[in-house]
């Protein structure tokens, strides 16, 4: 049997019901069970600590399931219909936020769902489903989207920007390039950025994509606990400054983000900015 919202012309209500329970789980045992799970899945960013190089723990469960590993060939309604597809078995979905254009995001996407319980459900029933051939691979998002966060009350406005002027100018390691009589900074080698710098509760980003931009920047590194803000360089998309609340958190982010590929053939390179 066919269906629109169903995927490969498979409609998912039949092919891949709900999980089989014997009756409703409590609250209590869906949280054991994603506990149970952890012991066999690693999470997609996780990162180890410099101080004790111990893994840093898994996102506690929430409403907001973060996604990758998904097919780069689809465009955003129909991933976003397919997706919808999948997971509407599992309770009512707020919203789910993909850009697949963009080449540096690509392959994820953000299920929101109105309740934990079913955000945890579908965690554990879905892990490694092969979603048009590829296995999705899932994890708590590490923070609520701003969607969310204002439906709960929660939500707190990101800090002012501070003034470019008190950030740190980046001397380029290359000639400024003209393009169309236009003088524009050379972009900055990666390899060029030293990586000892000593702890820091903000990290410079390089090698980023020309059209990540801080709305990217910031989902990437807001799955990390203590996120502040992005503070992107006017002229130079390539390079970036992320603030966390201290040193620890930012460490966690810089570990775990460290090599990142934005794109297939492009990874950002994260270290601690001076102070």
């Amino acid at each position: 049997m066919r269906s629109e919202d169903g995927i490969n012309g498979v409609n998912f209500e039949f092919r891949f019901g709900p999980p089989k329970f014997l009756r409703t789980p409590s609250p209590i045992e869906l949280l054991l069970l994603y506990s149970a799970q952890q012991l066999s899945i690693v999470p997609f960013s996780a990162s180890s600590l410099h101080e004790n190089n111990m893994e840093a723990p898994p996102p506690l469960p929430n409403n907001t399931l973060y996604l990758n590993n998904l097919s780069d060939k689809l465009k955003r309604k129909r991933l976003q219909d397919s997706l919808r597809a999948v997971f509407k078995q599992f309770g009512d979905i707020i919203d789910i936020l993909c850009w697949p254009k963009s080449l540096s995001r690509k392959g994820q996407a953000w299920v929101i769902f109105r309740e934990t319980s079913s955000a945890i459900k579908a965690l554990t029933s879905m892990q490694g489903f092969p979603f048009y051939d590829k296995p999705m691979r899932i994890q708590f998002a590490r923070a609520d989207s701003d969607l969310l966060a204002k439906q709960k009350g929660t939500f707190v406005p990101r800090p002012k920007k501070k003034p470019l002027d008190k950030v740190k100018k980046v001397k380029p390691v290359a000639a400024p390039i003209i393009v169309g009589g236009e003088l524009r900074p050379a972009p900055i080698n990666p390899e060029s950025i030293p990586d000892n710098q000593p702890p820091h509760n903000i990290l410079f980003v390089t090698n980023l994509p020309q059209e990540g931009g801080e709305e990217f920047l910031s989902q990437m590194f807001q799955q990390y606990q203590g996120f502040r803000e992005v503070r992107m360089v006017p002229s130079r998309p390539d390079i970036a400054f992320v603030e966390y609340e201290n040193e620890m958190f930012a460490s966690m982010a810089k570990d775990g983000l460290q090599g990142f590929k934005v794109t297939p053939t492009q990874k950002i390179k994260v270290v601690f900015a001076k102070k």
